[in-house]
């Protein structure tokens, strides 16, 4: 029998469906965000707003809430997270150095630099990652998404805090902020519950999922009220230019070329390279307002790189077949 060959008209249909699914998940997902970031923006414009308690509430309550929860999920196969974990560490260095040379080539200083490192390191991975994972590449990729969701958690409530708190200090200061974040608390009491399988009270969990899920909204809520303090000639600084493009083109092709080296099955390869494309993550935001490491750059680059993610993510969904 000869192989079934398709037409032009079908591999352009193929196409076309594609690219309608990958718009149609961005605009299910990116709309309510833009919500959330518009309702911020709102309310800085017509209100006094300070906004540092608001970023104090979700770095210290809800931040820790969504740690315990997240890492009291089911368990997962070792197999699975030595692969992704692999791949989230290298990840995270080669993303460190590609921000500092970055950051030297732009002569920026130290608060800019822990801003750049921020967008740079961190994804929009679980907002807006899994979502898009879910629809597009189905249960098996879902499945290496949230682990690698749980990398995230656990390196921005670590790495992130570090180089965000070293914004005009040194490095003995930043590690003493970092040891205060409950969340690095939140995260040492899952991590003993799991190894000595203990199971944690059912009212303490229910508080941890509510406070999980108030996260994401008062971070986009923060950043529209970041977003508020623009001003007309700031968007002609490189930096939120710079980051979003380090964040939607370039990592994403490091991370192309990483999980072909790290051998892992297509499905997980997929759901890993998709995930690094995902914009900015929101909660660098709270991490820059707390540690004033430019706050206002990390705001203009996570909204120009979830602007400029509508066109760059439906491009790397259609090279995932590619992806092996």
């Amino acid at each position: 029998m000869q192989p079934l060959t398709r037409h032009p008209w079908q591999e352009a249909l193929a196409l076309l469906m594609t690219v309608f699914s990958a718009t149609h998940v961005i605009g299910h997902a990116v709309v309510p965000v833009m919500l959330l970031v518009g309702a911020g923006f709102a309310l800085r414009r017509l209100l006094t707003v300070d906004l540092r308690p608001v970023s104090r509430v979700a770095l210290y309550v809800f931040s820790p809430a969504l740690v315990l929860s997240a890492l009291v999920q089911p368990r997962l196969s070792s197999h699975d997270i030595i692969g992704i974990v692999a791949f989230a560490a290298v990840m995270v260095a080669v993303s460190l150095l590609v921000s500092r040379a970055m950051g030297r080539a732009l002569h920026a200083p130290r608060a800019d630099q822990s801003g750049l490192d921020l967008v740079t390191v961190f994804s929009n991975s679980a907002n807006l990652g899994l979502p898009l994972v879910a629809f597009d590449l189905g249960k098996s990729s879902l499945h290496a998404a949230v682990i690698f969701v749980l990398t995230q958690i656990v390196a921005v409530n670590t790495i992130g805090a570090y180089v965000a708190g070293r914004s005009g200090v040194d490095p003995r200061a930043a590690v003493r902020r970092m040891v205060r974040l409950p969340s690095l608390w939140a995260m040492a009491i899952a991590l003993v519950a799991y190894i000595l399988h203990v199971r944690l009270p059912a009212s303490l969990l229910t508080a941890a999922h509510f406070g999980g899920q108030a996260y994401a909204p008062t971070v986009l809520v923060v950043l529209g009220a970041t977003l508020a303090d623009w001003r007309g000639g700031e968007l002609k600084r490189p930096f939120p230019w710079v980051s979003a493009g380090i964040r939607l083109i370039l990592m994403p092709a490091l991370a192309v070329m990483l999980v072909q080296l790290l051998a892992v099955t297509p499905a997980t390869a997929r759901a890993l390279v998709l995930q690094i494309a995902m914009p900015v993550a929101v909660n660098a935001i709270i991490l820059a307002q707390e540690f004033n490491a430019a706050a206002d750059q990390v705001g203009q680059a996570i909204a120009l790189s979830t602007l400029g993610g509508v066109l760059t993510i439906p491009a790397w969904l259609l090279l995932m077949p590619r992806i092996h």
